[in-house]
């Protein structure tokens, strides 16, 4: 019954009209959206209460959860990928073995980055600007973080298998569940109320692993294996290193790009770190807001390499174009709505969050130059995701270097110097909207 629920499911992204299908998909993804903005933002405000130091301190972690963050991105852009393509191609037991190997490979990445992380942390915050007072909140902090990486990698991981097989609400589900939980646990935590200690940003982090580990055991111990997805103990043909070669053909690049990306984000923390750590705290409140007003904007471009996934395995070239098309234009109305939604809501929210007038002042700025070029920031994502499901990483990786190096740096180094923090963050607009051009014209062209 489930299969055939399934088939039905995967024959609708294959066939019915394109726009309604990419929202479809992209509807239960906004819920997963804002399960990871709870996270965040609760994370965010809770530690506001704590002070400007602490707040200041989590800002500076920022940069290096987006490197796990690119980890699990570009991993899951190759489990989505492979397991769309086979799904498109009816291969059921390919299917299988690939969400399955797909979790191991998860499980060794993040093992890996979890005792680089704890090994470099001095070192890195260090280069970041972190300074003798932000350093120790950092570590207590990242002590408890780093081991609990697991939580969020494996099951991101799982996320993704179950993308690529069409189903969007169930990871969506577990996501903002968790994300509930976590903002439940914070309080007593960070500020010991009742019988809990009062363990301050330590206790922010500990609430993050016990809310992201209760997902981990639900979604592998229930839905992932009624869902007969995992082959453990089954025979599969091909060894398990091909496999690994699939996934990694399309998220190896997707890795590296990330972790690119990841790089330009702590190259933007150290910039911004010149002006003091009340600029950086500002500019981390800016950046939990601003996932947030991008949701509706992310589930498309997440949804997108689904939808292409299965189309191409299928063969489907034309449906394809029309996905792009449909979903370009839907970035570019709906990120000058959300820009206008920005400007009257970004001051009493960065109050809300801390209130003083310094650290409010740069998240207002962020909010009110960066915006401009969402559209065409998430044109960017698209073709980033895209290019390397259609097996050209190179063009993938070009756009990424291009908005970081060509565009973006030169300018953020005048614009730094002529206009401070105004110039820094209107650099970043100017080279998401040169990028996002380029990079839904040479999607289009991929296709072809």
């Amino acid at each position: 019954m489930k299969n055939r629920k399934q088939e039905r499911r995967n024959k609708i992204i294959t066939t019915d009209r394109e726009g309604p299908v990419i929202l479809k998909l992209a509807g239960p993804m906004v819920f997963s959206m804002l399960g990871l903005m709870i996270f965040n933002l609760v994370d965010t405000f809770f530690v506001g209460r704590l002070g400007g130091v602490e707040l200041a301190a989590v800002s500076f972690t920022f940069p290096v959860v987006m490197v796990l963050g690119s980890i699990a991105h570009g991993l899951n852009s190759g489990i989505t990928a492979s397991v769309s393509r086979a799904v498109g191609k009816g291969d059921l037991q390919q299917t299988a073995a690939l969400v399955t190997r797909g979790l191991i490979l998860a499980l060794m990445m993040v093992a890996v980055f979890a005792g680089i992380g704890l090994g470099t942390m001095e070192m890195v915050f260090t280069w970041l600007g972190a300074d003798d007072a932000t350093l120790p909140v950092i570590k207590a902090y990242m002590r408890i973080w780093y081991p609990g990486a697991v939580f969020f990698v494996v099951p991101a991981a799982a996320h993704a298998a179950l993308f690529g097989l069409g189903d969007t609400r169930t990871p969506s589900a577990i996501t903002l569940v968790t994300a509930l939980l976590n903002a439940v646990l914070d309080p007593f935590l960070i500020f010991g109320i009742g019988p809990f200690p009062a363990l301050g940003v330590s206790g922010a982090a500990v609430a993050t692993v016990i809310a992201r580990g209760a997902g981990f055991v639900y979604l592998l111990g229930l839905p992932a294996i009624k869902k007969n997805v995992f082959t453990v103990g089954q025979h599969h043909p091909d060894p398990i290193y091909k496999d690994w070669a699939r996934i990694l053909q399309v998220g190896g690049p997707g890795i590296a790009i990330k972790l690119t990306a990841s790089g330009f984000s702590g190259m933007i923390t150290r910039m911004v770190a010149d002006f003091g750590s009340s600029a950086v705290a500002g500019f981390g409140i800016a950046l939990r807001l601003e996932m947030l007003f991008i949701v509706p904007i992310t589930a498309v471009v997440q949804a997108m390499p689904v939808f292409i996934g299965q189309n191409l395995g299928a063969g489907e070239k034309t449906r394809m174009q029309r996905g792009v098309s449909f979903a370009s234009r839907f970035f570019l109305v709906c990120g000058a709505v959300v820009y206008l939604f920005v400007l009257t809501v970004a001051g009493p929210a960065a109050r809300l969050i801390n209130p003083a007038p310094d650290i409010v002042q740069v998240t207002v700025l962020y909010m009110t130059v960066a915006p401009l070029a969402y559209g065409f920031y998430a044109m960017m994502q698209m073709a980033v995701s895209l290019l390397n499901v259609l097996k050209r990483p190179m063009l993938s990786t070009g756009i990424v270097l291009a908005q970081i190096f060509a565009v973006f740096l030169p300018l953020a180094l005048w614009g730094g110097r002529c206009f401070g923090l105004a110039g820094i963050f209107g650099a970043l607009a100017v080279s998401w909207a040169i990028t996002g051009f380029f990079g839904a014209w040479l999607t289009r062209a991929g296709i072809t």
